[in-house]
């Protein structure tokens, strides 16, 4: 298990797990790791490219990207990769790619390189996609922790100004009851509190960004 980008994961602010974003209406669903704008950008672990995706821009190599829905915000290119640890890997931001879905890749093996925007953002996710209405945020872990062999999920925390869009977690939308509250929690895997992304060792936009 390694960070994307040789970074420290940031333990607070906008480029934290669990940050609030959007003027505290909504939650970060991941964390921002510096990363230069020729930088290279590595497989967390080992496993399979489920998907290649962009966003916002056409490019002339465009059919050899798959373009999954959902991908708004994530661009200008990324990669969603299931890692043989059962988790899934969002790494988004990225100026190009390098790999193709269904190849097999190596922990440290490069998948991308290069961010405009001088960041990678990097979700650890129980599920490739969120289920339907739920936000991205419930589906995903402590970058931090998952380092550490520990998965801390989210498990209740509400954005400061909750609104009824999908970018808020179900159970944190206006008129939701404690019994949904539950139900979610459970359902994706929550319990105990949420705790605050540890600072890793080195290696380190929508929900995301």
């Amino acid at each position: 298990m390694q960070t994307p980008v040789p970074s420290r994961i940031p333990t607070t602010g906008l480029g934290a797990w669990l940050a609030r974003r959007s003027d505290g209406r909504r939650l970060h669903a991941g964390v921002d790791l510096r990363m230069g704008a020729d930088d290279p950008c590595f497989a967390p672990e080992s496993g399979e490219v489920v998907a290649t995706f962009e966003s916002n821009r056409p490019r002339p190599d465009a059919q050899r990207f798959s373009r999954p829905p959902g991908w708004s915000g994530y661009g200008p290119q990324g990669v969603l990769l299931r890692g043989d640890s059962g988790v899934w890997h969002v790494l988004a931001h990225l100026d190009s790619v390098a790999v193709a879905v269904g190849q097999r890749v190596s922990e440290g093996e490069e998948v991308g390189r290069g961010s405009v925007v001088r960041h990678v953002h990097w979700e650890v996710r129980t599920a490739p996609r969120p289920p339907t209405g739920a936000a991205v945020v419930e589906v995903t872990l402590d970058p931090g922790a998952w380092l550490e062999g520990r998965r801390v999920p989210w498990s209740g925390q509400c954005p400061e100004a909750p609104s009824r869009t999908r970018d808020t977690p179900r159970a944190c939308r206006p008129g939701a009851t404690p019994s949904s509250s539950s139900s979610s929690s459970t359902r994706e895997g929550g319990g105990g509190a949420p705790a605050s992304p540890t600072d890793a060792p080195p290696g380190q936009k929508g929900p995301h960004g």
